[in-house]
């Protein structure tokens, strides 16, 4: 009698673990961002945006996002994707002001930080369908990808031919 009940307190711990994480995730997932509180370009952006779109670059997964603000302020940020790390693969990220070629780009202090603002720009201003792949992009790492693995593979073929 003893060995049912610590198994049914298992049990109760076990669907609380389990409500109690996704609510979590739910919480961080749709929690109001502060823009003002973020690092540049974020705060310095006038909301409502009224433009927000993304691509995905044909290099194996790097995310280029194109903003423009309230104010027509025009903000580039690109998110590099990092070959040699499959489980945090845009370690660093970049903005610029202009659209394609501009002078100067900026290294972003928080990188996974701005992945997540970046994903939230991207739900509530995307403005077509190539927001939505770069959100599945910056959400699960390169969507042509499986773990690295597809990648590695096609580099190594190269190198054979």
């Amino acid at each position: 009698m003893k060995s049912f009940t610590k198994s049914r307190w298992f049990v109760v711990i076990g669907v609380l673990l389990i409500f109690g994480v996704t609510a979590w995730l739910l919480y961080e997932r749709y929690s109001p961002i502060d823009y003002s509180k973020e690092e540049e370009p974020f705060c310095s952006m006038a909301m409502p945006l009224k433009e927000a779109t993304g691509s995905m670059i044909m290099d194996g997964g790097s995310v280029t996002l194109w903003i423009v603000d309230r104010k027509n302020e025009k903000f580039q940020l690109d998110f590099r994707y990092d070959h040699s790390s499959p489980w945090a693969p845009y370690t660093a990220a970049y903005y610029g002001r202009k659209f394609m070629g501009f002078v100067s780009e900026t290294s972003l202090k928080n990188p996974e930080r701005a992945r997540i603002v970046c994903i939230r720009l991207l739900e509530d201003y995307g403005s077509d369908e190539y927001a939505g792949d770069a959100v599945d992009s910056l959400r699960r790492g390169s969507r042509w990808e499986v773990d690295g693995v597809q990648h590695k593979f096609s580099r190594w073929i190269d190198q054979w031919r």
